[in-house]
């Protein structure tokens, strides 16, 4: 069986609609013949979806989310009886095990197919033809978890696809207040806090919750938010009151501090677009450009202060939340980027841009505990902000 060959008969026998989409700067052409597949990618990127310039660009790809009984078995039965090798790629990196997302590829010399280890899902990347497919079974619909299969090779490719239009990629959020705030700092250093309390006390508009993408363009950089999961810890929902009360799991409800501050994993909450607009009662701002840069530091019982950054801060920081031109998160699965010279470039790039922010753009640490509405306070007052 040439499982190209059978993807593209069936698509080409009329099974699917067509939608025309547009995510930070990159258009593709969206495929699909179910309509809960369609909602579910629908919900991860509508926050980000560019409407306005998805009509006028060239397309720089097919993505398409199939759901179809027979064509999966037939592909998944095809693959496990064969005698071919395989490696086994991860989608997503964790600390814990149950928290790694691996799945099996397949090289078939002008494409791949993917069988993910966890759940029922295949994935064929054509990249020549700049064609990619995820396909489930119905039965997945039930207890369909796209945000582990199907989401995970989308953001791979469309960050891929902006590192080669020259951006960079940070691990960052990012707020809106005539130009863009970057929140970048590791994992737990208090990124998601300050973003919401920015929304929360200076009423500003998000940006991104997660990543960003920058792109150094004449004497700017511009920053472009995006899509991803909203997954916040108990601890930060539990400082807005009521507001969040419904979606905080029991046990993380009127615990002690100390509980809430450990930031155990378990313990976070998948917010909705839903729940996290009655929050900010503001839309997503799809880009601005880059005002300012904050190094968080939220830390039990710390002493509160703002300052600007060291040199060496600043890029002690910066260097480990670019993702550009590797993402620790994930094994780089595709070709998309991984030639060298493109390599290089992607790192020239970098290099360029941190020079850029360090030379025009204010760098600040922010450190804090519980209550940081006087520190947002001062950086308005002093920042315009």
């Amino acid at each position: 069986m040439n499982i190209k060959h059978s993807v593209l008969q069936w698509i080409e026998n009329g099974h699917v609609e067509v939608d025309e989409m547009c995510v930070l700067n990159i258009n593709f052409t969206y495929l699909y013949n179910n309509k809960k597949l369609y909602d579910t990618f629908l919900s991860y990127i509508e926050t980000h979806l560019n409407k306005s310039s998805r009509d006028f660009c060239s397309k720089q790809f097919v993505f398409g989310t199939i759901c179809d009984d027979t064509l999966y078995a037939t592909i998944y039965e095809t693959l496990k009886t064969s005698n071919l090798e395989f490696n086994t790629i991860v989608l997503s990196y964790c600390t814990k095990e149950r928290g790694m997302i691996r799945a099996y590829e397949y090289d078939l010399h002008d494409y791949k197919v993917y069988i993910t280890q966890k759940t029922p899902s295949i994935f064929i990347a054509m990249e020549e033809d700049k064609q990619y497919y995820y396909i489930i079974p119905s039965n997945y619909l039930e207890r369909l978890s796209f945000k582990k299969d199907g989401y995970k090779y989308f953001e791979h490719i469309i960050n891929k696809l902006c590192n080669l239009s020259g951006s960079i990629l940070i691990h960052g959020a990012a707020v809106d207040s005539d130009g863009a705030i970057l929140i970048v700092g590791p994992k737990r250093s208090g990124k998601t806090t300050v973003f919401f309390d920015f929304l929360h006390y200076l009423n500003l508009a998000p940006l991104s919750v997660d990543k960003v993408h920058l792109y150094l363009h004449r004497d700017s950089i511009q920053v472009f938010g995006f899509p991803t999961r909203l997954r916040v810890l108990a601890g930060t929902l539990s400082k807005y009151g009521r507001e969040f009360e419904d979606l905080i799991p029991e046990k993380y409800r009127n615990v002690d501090a100390s509980v809430l501050w450990r930031g155990d994993s378990d313990g976070k909450v998948d917010l909705s677009i839903t729940d996290f607009q009655r929050f900010s009662n503001k839309n997503f701002v799809l880009n601005s450009k880059l005002k300012m840069i904050i190094l968080p530091s939220i830390l039990k019982n710390q002493n509160a202060s703002i300052r600007e950054a060291s040199y060496e801060e600043f890029l002690e920081v910066l260097n480990n939340q670019i993702f550009t031109p590797e993402n620790p998160e994930e094994d780089w699965w595709s070709n998309i980027g991984k030639a060298p010279e493109i390599q290089n470039i992607m790192l020239t790039n970098k290099e360029e841009m941190l020079a850029f922010i360090w030379n025009k753009i204010p760098v600040i640490i922010l450190e804090g505990a519980d209550n940081l509405q006087p520190l947002l306070d001062q950086l308005k007052e002093q920042y315009g902000i």
